[in-house]
């Protein structure tokens, strides 16, 4: 049976049942009902009643409006977006729980839209494989036989909460040494001991803001998206912007900075394989980088991250 308890989602008679009928047969059969609702509170109230050893987790922060209600704006702006929460239920006893919750678009902004990597840029990142001395060839996929596929670390059968430069190792079975540079680049020719940012809309650390760094005196340049700049701008008004060419350029003017300040981007990753001095913003919602090896620190809070910023720029 199916049990519309939610103020907007519905399930019975919908293009949900109609594509997985025979999921909701299976249900029918085995006497098993399947509940929507928007009840977090009550979500929230099951999970945390259960014992450790059926149980073993916190309540997830982005479900959790009570929490969430204590965070500020941002996440006080997530407690306003449509969530639901289903039940699968056998004689009035919850068997199963899943909740879903919709989340602000600049968390999930990213310029290749619906896709992690799209050909323009695929294309911007072939000059800097290109360099690498340890690659025989490079080029963009067209239909040829895969040998090690990377992207099925998806398919890996554990968490992946830790370091994602160790996921692979547990795919491939081949351990490196992470503290020592594994990307090559040359100096730029123009930028140079510069302040280096790159921060970006996804993995933003939403406990902490950029607007101390009007009170340094070193030159600072952002070198992402026009979009990302400007947003940043409005809490650094001096920032200077350049727009790299494609990733070698980037990794170029990385190599030839003071050192590098960003989240959890391609161009720390970049930067961490170059072993600059850097200064990673940690997500706290997707806590998979850590800095490893060389003159390098990250940071969650607002103290810690001035604290680092000063030591970097001496």
């Amino acid at each position: 049976m199916i049990i519309d308890n939610h103020k907007e989602f519905q399930l019975d008679g919908t293009q949900f049942t109609n594509i997985h009928k025979e999921l909701m047969k299976y249900f029918s059969d085995n006497g098993i009902d399947v509940e929507i609702s928007d009840d977090l509170v009550g979500l929230k109230k099951h999970l945390m009643s259960q014992s450790k050893d059926d149980y073993p987790y916190g309540m997830d922060t982005f479900f959790d409006d009570e929490e969430l209600a204590t965070k500020g704006e941002f996440f006080g702006l997530i407690r306003q977006m449509k969530s639901f929460v289903l039940l699968l239920k056998k004689d009035d006893e919850v068997i199963a729980t899943y909740a879903a919750r919709q989340m602000p678009v600049e968390y999930f902004k990213h310029p290749a839209k619906g896709v992690y990597i799209d050909n323009r840029i695929a294309k911007q990142i072939l000059p800097l494989l290109k360099f690498q001395s340890f690659l025989n060839e490079v080029k963009i996929h067209s239909e040829e036989n895969i040998d090690i596929n990377l992207d099925l670390f998806r398919d890996l059968p554990i968490s992946l909460n830790f370091n994602s430069c160790r996921w692979y190792f547990h795919l491939t079975g081949v351990q490196v040494d992470l503290s020592a540079p594994y990307l090559n680049s040359t100096e730029h020719k123009n930028i140079k001991d510069k302040i280096v940012i790159l921060r970006t809309f996804r993995y933003r650390n939403h406990f902490i803001n950029y607007k101390f760094l009007n009170k340094i005196d070193d030159d600072i340049i952002f070198i992402g998206l026009k979009e990302e700049f400007e947003d940043l701008k409005k809490d650094i008004p001096k920032l200077q912007h350049y727009e790299p060419e494609n990733f070698f350029e980037m990794s170029q003017i990385i190599k030839s900075s003071k050192f590098f300040l960003g989240n959890q981007t391609p161009a720390f990753a970049i930067a961490e394989s170059l072993k600059v001095p850097r200064l990673l913003e940690c997500s706290p919602d997707f806590t998979v980088v850590q800095p490893i090896g060389g003159d390098c620190y990250d940071f969650y809070f607002q103290i810690h991250f001035e604290k680092w910023f000063k030591k970097l720029s001496g």
